[in-house]
């Protein structure tokens, strides 16, 4: 069960150290604007997805299983909210400025 956990982990931290980094861009929005976004986004997608604690009903490994999806999930409809309100991704180095 330990390896199974630690097995997770090293795949998620080996997936984030590989991508490029990337930031959300607007042509014409500015920092404020991209942050109330992001938050609002972020609002909506909490309270799709749920705040409740997963570890009442699982044991350890699984809580910790659960818990990666629904951050995955919400990660995903906060995109798919900036996406739809015209941001795109840019790498930080192409970034157009606010």
């Amino acid at each position: 069960m330990k390896y199974r956990i630690a097995a997770i982990l090293c795949v998620l931290l080996s997936a984030c150290a590989a991508q490029q980094q990337i930031i959300l861009a607007k042509l014409g929005g500015d920092a404020v604007q991209r942050h109330k976004d992001l938050t609002e986004c972020g609002y909506e997608a909490a309270k799709s997805v749920g705040g409740s604690s997963s570890a009442a009903a699982y044991n350890l490994s699984d809580a910790v299983v659960h818990d990666v999806m629904m951050r995955q999930r919400q990660e995903q409809l906060v995109n798919m909210c900036m996406q739809v309100r015209g941001y795109f991704y840019q790498p930080i180095n192409q970034v157009y400025p606010d």
